[in-house]
């Protein structure tokens, strides 16, 4: 490649020093676990005096107080077709549906279905899926109960996290915070550093990682000491105290973005939280006390890519689709078919085509110019 390109991109580079796992009987991130990893083992419940119970931290915790939130008007026959009653408010999943993959096969819907019968499946599908996730822990395959990994997220959403007593709920936490921020950090960069030095002195071409997610502390030096450059995403800012990573502040070993193929270009976000597009308007574009346009319009873009333009880090590479933004005539009607992927969607599969013909596009002089003269401007 290095005869045809000066750079190039490692996507997702955090895979190098873990993944993250879903088994086959799961559908949803919710069930996942990293991989490698360094379990809890059962032991540490005992050491924070917590008294362990598999059934209660391993087990789908279903009770009757909360059914008729996930279900409304489905409850009765979700307790009819789904689910065991064992007495006192307790329920368990029949065995049909006990694993996600399971109610998944179960209620797919297909073409021929009415879409009366296709919502309802799809909200019943949902809402075991939310039942198979209540758990806490999940076992470690063949660990015999010894080792555990904290289901991630417990802390948000989580009926078995939040009806635990204050002092359980209080020390599982403090399992889950070093489970998932302290624990494995060295570990992680001892695996980075087997396979990626490798990929480093393979060859003088700069290389562009995106470290986006869930970042470990490690990932930063490790990057640093292999001379990668990392991608700086405006809305999703390494420190998270701050609401935005304003270009002006990117360091120089950095490729500035408004965007990439995993989220919503710039004028599909605009209109996702007005309170925190407001918030970008005033803060970030320094319109303060103003009020923010309700949809991102070629002005707001402008602005947006005008700013990672006079960027001092390396790099600054934007989606084709948030250049259109700033032309009304050759952005598309829709923002949100511009996005590419949406990880967040375990159905979800990737279908963006653009919407112009790349000879038309080349042929559009007024465009082409202006963004020539903004690069150069900047």
């Amino acid at each position: 490649m290095k005869e045809y390109f000066d750079a190039y991109r490692i996507d997702h580079v955090l895979g190098f020093f873990r993944i993250w796992q879903i088994p086959l009987s799961g559908v949803t991130g919710l069930m996942g676990h990293f991989n490698p990893a360094i379990p809890v083992d059962a032991q540490e419940f005992a050491q924070k005096g917590i008294h362990f119970s598999y059934d209660r931290f391993c087990k789908p915790y279903i009770r009757e107080h909360f059914l008729c939130d996930r279900f409304g008007d489905d409850t009765l026959y979700v307790k009819d077709n789904f689910l065991n009653d064992l007495g006192h408010g307790i329920w368990t999943l029949k065995e049909h549906v006990d694993t996600q993959r399971k109610a998944a096969d179960l209620l797919k819907t297909s073409e021929d279905m009415s879409m009366a019968d296709r919502s309802r499946n799809e909200r019943l599908m949902r809402g075991l899926w939310s039942l198979h996730s209540e758990v806490l822990f999940f076992e470690v395959a063949g660990s015999n109960g010894s080792k555990f990994h904290p289901r991630i997220r417990m802390n948000v959403d989580c009926k078995s996290f939040e009806e635990l007593d204050h002092f359980e709920r209080e020390k599982v936490y403090e399992i889950y915070l070093d489970y998932f921020f302290n624990r494995q950090e060295g570990f992680w960069a001892e695996k980075a550093m087997v396979k990626l030095p490798a990929i480093r002195h393979a060859t003088n071409m700069l290389i562009c990682a995106e470290d986006l997610g869930m970042v470990p502390a490690c990932v930063p030096e490790v990057m640093k000491n292999l001379s990668m450059v990392r991608l700086a995403i405006q809305r999703m800012p390494p420190d998270e105290t701050k609401d935005f990573w304003h270009p002006a502040d990117i360091p120089y070993m950095c490729v500035a973005s408004p965007s990439c193929h995993d989220m919503s270009t710039v004028r599909g976000w605009w209109e996702e939280d007005r309170e925190t597009t407001q918030k970008f308007w005033e803060t970030v574009l320094g319109h303060h006390h103003s009020q923010a346009p309700f949809f991102g319009n070629s002005s707001v873009v402008r602005e947006i890519v005008n700013q990672h333009l006079y960027s001092p880090c390396m790099l600054s590479v934007f989606p084709i689709q948030d250049f259109l933004g700033m032309n009304d005539q050759l952005k598309k009607e829709v923002p949100q078919s511009e996005q590419i992927n949406v990880p967040s969607n375990p159905t979800h599969y990737w279908r963006y085509r653009f919407h112009l013909n790349i000879e038309d596009l080349c042929k559009e002089t007024e465009f082409n110019n202006d963004i020539r003269k903004m690069i150069a401007d900047s």
